[in-house]
């Protein structure tokens, strides 16, 4: 996905009270930090440490500038890339990657928290998104058991046949 203007915003993935966090510019850069880790880093927050600047990757953005970026997903390894050649291929640059296992299953949503004039003295232009895909590969799919109970009819009824034209051979 393209991010414009990064500030403070990022991508969550979810299932209801568990998630995970890319953030994006963050460190309080919505709520008015400037200076240190403000608006320049990339970390992550989760469900069990939602204000923790976990695997913090500093000093990799210049807020208000705009960025591609890949998130990747792999069994519980959470990778996050910057691509400045726009596309996720060998000159991707890892940024920062997360271990953590609560999710299975869940949703994808996107966040900004700049400009926060409402909880805090955050000023600049909002972070939008643009360009945004999931993709995936699904597992494989395990046939209901009504057709493998029709399968199943199909080779006795084919054995059937064969036996019988067996029988008018001889």
């Amino acid at each position: 996905m393209t991010v414009n203007d990064l500030g403070d915003g990022g991508i969550i993935v979810g299932n209801g009270p568990t998630y995970v966090t890319l953030v994006l510019g963050g460190a309080g850069y919505g709520q008015g930090s400037r200076g240190g880790d403000a608006g320049n880093s990339a970390y992550w927050a989760t469900s069990s440490n939602p204000t923790g600047l976990t695997n913090l990757a500093s000093g990799v953005f210049t807020p208000g500038e705009t960025y591609v970026i890949t998130l990747t997903a792999d069994n519980g390894t959470y990778s996050a890339y910057r691509d400045p050649d726009g596309s996720f291929d060998t000159n991707s640059i890892l940024l920062t990657s997360l271990v953590d296992n609560t999710l299975t299953t869940g949703e994808v949503g996107l966040y900004d928290d700049q400009p926060n004039d409402q909880t805090g003295s955050g000023s600049g232009p909002p972070t939008s998104f643009s360009d945004f895909s999931v993709t995936g590969t699904l597992a494989p799919t395990v046939p209901e058991p009504s057709s493998i109970a029709i399968f199943g009819a199909a080779l006795v009824g084919l054995n059937a046949v064969r036996r019988r034209n067996r029988k008018f051979a001889a």
